[in-house]
Parts: structure tokens; sequence; C-alpha cells
């Protein structure tokens, strides 16, 4: 019992400072998919990468041209480093964007009003505050009285395909 206690203890350490462990890689950015991701080149090799905890604009929805244009203005052609926390269910690297050492992609998004965060997946409160900052001064998708969330809208597209699959 005592082994299985200390095994435990060991993986809820671990799992709580996942951060210590997180890989950080750096490459050209040569691709831009939408505002919340994009491709680099690693050593020779492309790499997709998922912004880690913000969620932009699905094409189609008001504000998705601009999130996208807004990434491509900071990223595009550049070197960028990437902090990987992990990996998604499209075996996408997600990760915190270092457009330099004081200025993160992730944040950047939030700030302008060009994503949510996404607190399903991200429970960093300093994320959650710079969006409710944005919300309150009405910023970029924040000045539509009712923005649908990403989430939302990629449920009502793909009920919708399931309805009418023509």
């Amino acid at each position: 019992m005592r082994r299985i206690l200390k095994i435990f203890a060991v993986f809820l350490l671990i799992s709580l400072h996942a951060d210590i462990f997180a890989q950080t890689v750096s490459g050209k950015v040569t691709h831009i998919k939408d505002g919340d991701s994009f491709i680099m080149q690693v050593n020779g090799k492309s790499l997709e990468i998922r912004l880690d905890g913000v969620d932009c604009p699905e094409k189609g929805q008001p504000f998705s041209a601009k999130s996208k244009a807004f990434s491509a203005s900071l990223i595009y052609n550049r070197n960028v480093s990437v902090k990987i926390k992990g990996y998604d269910k499209y075996k996408r690297a997600l990760g915190i964007v270092y457009i330099s050492e004081t200025r993160i992609l992730n944040e950047e998004l939030l700030q302008v009003g060009l994503a949510w965060h996404f607190k399903r997946f991200n429970k960093m409160e300093h994320l959650a505050k710079m969006e409710l900052k944005a919300r309150k001064n009405r910023i970029g998708l924040w000045d539509d009285p009712h923005p649908i969330p990403p989430w939302d809208y990629r449920k009502l597209r793909n009920n919708k395909m399931q309805r009418n699959p023509n």
C-alpha cells in the first residue's frame, strides 16, 4: 500500500509541475492556417502548432479573417519559440508562442479581442483576466453584442452537417 501511495505522490507532483518538462522548439513560421494554428519548420521538419489556452473564431465567423491576419502580421515568415505543453487529438503541438522574450502571441490575441480564453482546456487565470478586460472594453469581437464562441459554432456546424450531409 505504501508503494502505491509513493507512486501516486510522484505522479501527482509530476503532473502539477508538468511545465518543468515542457519542450521548447524554435523555428520559422511557414504557413498560417487560422488565428490560432500555424505550421513552422523545426530542424528541417514541419510542425503544426495550435495555440494553448486560446480559441480564435472559425472560418465563416466574424473576426476569423482578422484573427488570422493579426497572427500572420506577427509571426508569418519569422522565427518564433514555442513552449510545447502537450498535443491535441489532431496531433498538433499545443504551445505558448513567444514572438520575442516579452511578447506572447496567445496573450496578444486575447488583449486585442480576437480570441476567447479556452477555459475548458486551460485554467491560467491571467488569460481569463485578459479576455475579461477586452470584453469590458468592447475590443475586437467583444464589440459584437452576442459573439458566438468557436466551440459552439463548431458544434452547430457539425450538427447541421449531420442533418444535411449533402
